[in-house]
């Protein structure tokens, strides 16, 4: 799994929040 992936969910909605955007920077960034 990616790193951005391996934030814990006990670490709140707006932790999983980040590593979706940061998810999502990615993806834009690498097409």
């Amino acid at each position: 799994m990616p790193p951005w992936r391996s934030v814990p969910a006990r670490a709140g909605p707006s932790s999983r929040r980040l590593s979706s955007l940061a998810s999502l920077l990615l993806s834009s960034l690498s097409t």
